[in-house]
C-alpha cells in the first residue's frame, strides 16, 4: 500500500459532518477515496475506542482501538489532517460503543 497518491486530479470533495460513529463496522464509503481530514469528538460519558479502516481485502487501519478519553466534563479529540491518505476501496468506521463520539470527514474521489 502507497500512502502517497500520484494522483494529480480529485473529481470532488465529500463531507461527513457531525455524524454518530456507529458500534458495529459501518462502510461510510464504498469506492477508493482519499482521506484529507477526519475528526471523532466524544460525546458520552466513559472512554470508547475508534477503528477506521479501508476496505479492501485484507484491511489495512488508519486507526486501530485509538481511545478517546471521556471522564466528567473533559472530552478529548482524535484526528488528523493530511495530503489525502489512499483508502482502497473505501472506508468503514466503528466506535466501541453507541451513542459515544461524532465523526466529522473530508475525503476526495
Amino acid at each position: 500500500m502507497s500512502i502517497v497518491e500520484t494522483r494529480a486530479q480529485f473529481s470532488q470533495a465529500y463531507e461527513e459532518l457531525g455524524r454518530i460513529v456507529p458500534n458495529t463496522l459501518t462502510v461510510i464509503e464504498s469506492e477508493t477515496c482519499w482521506i484529507e481530514e477526519i475528526l471523532f469528538c466524544g460525546i458520552g460519558t466513559s472512554d470508547v475506542t475508534i477503528t477506521v479502516q479501508d476496505n479492501q481485502g485484507s484491511p489495512i487501519p488508519l486507526y486501530k482501538d485509538e481511545t478517546l478519553t471521556q471522564s466528567g466534563t473533559t472530552k478529548s479529540t482524535l484526528g488528523i489532517t493530511a495530503k489525502r491518505i489512499r483508502m482502497t476501496n473505501g472506508f468503514s468506521v466503528q466506535a466501541s460503543a453507541a451513542n459515544a463520539c461524532t465523526m466529522r470527514v473530508r475525503y476526495w474521489k
